[in-house]
């Protein structure tokens, strides 16, 4: 087992994000507590955005054309510990990322707090990105591993069409699909 496949989105993210908290902070003066409030903010949409791909384009059986790039989802299911099913290529997410940037900064019309909100995002992608690849090839035994991954298993292995919500149970008690 190696983690290959986390090391792109990874680096690139992770530059991605310091570069912009850099730059929000020297060059705007953002507030610690403004930028914090849009991090969180942002990773709740995360979770929701997550959520409603996960059940509604990755589950559905005539998603558009257009979402053919992640339809590595079926597959996934059918050989969940394949690492090559895993991680979403760069391209795929960043394509993703920019529409949410784009649909921030027209929403806030503010560049600074869609880069606020993107940020938040891009940190909830890269949690699930390691919680979903843990899932799969860390101990699930553990206690860590028992909270964290339990929604995941019961969307694998006891029901598919249950438990989208793989960041967090929230949007699936909201809901009603746990």
């Amino acid at each position: 087992m190696q983690a290959k496949p986390l090391f792109a989105p990874t680096f690139f993210y992770g530059a991605l994000i310091s570069i912009a908290i850099f730059s929000l902070r020297t060059f705007y003066f953002f507030p610690a507590h403004h930028l914090t409030l849009l991090i969180a903010s942002g990773w709740l949409f995360w979770t929701f955005e997550e959520y409603m791909f996960h059940r509604f384009v990755l589950h559905h059986p005539h998603a558009p054309k257009i979402f053919e790039a992640w339809h590595e989802h079926t597959p996934h299911h059918q050989d969940p510990n394949d690492p090559k099913k895993m991680v979403y290529s760069l391209g795929e997410s960043f394509v993703f990322f920019i529409g949410n940037f784009l649909f921030f900064w027209g929403v806030t019309w503010t560049l600074r707090w869609a880069v606020g909100l993107l940020v938040g995002m891009m940190l909830g992608y890269l949690f699930y990105e390691f919680t979903h690849w843990g899932s799969h090839f860390w101990d699930r035994n553990s206690a860590l591993g028992k909270r964290l991954f339990a929604n995941h298993w019961r969307h694998h292995f006891e029901n598919p069409k249950r438990s989208f919500g793989f960041s967090t149970s929230l949007w699936d008690w909201v809901f009603g699909t746990r």
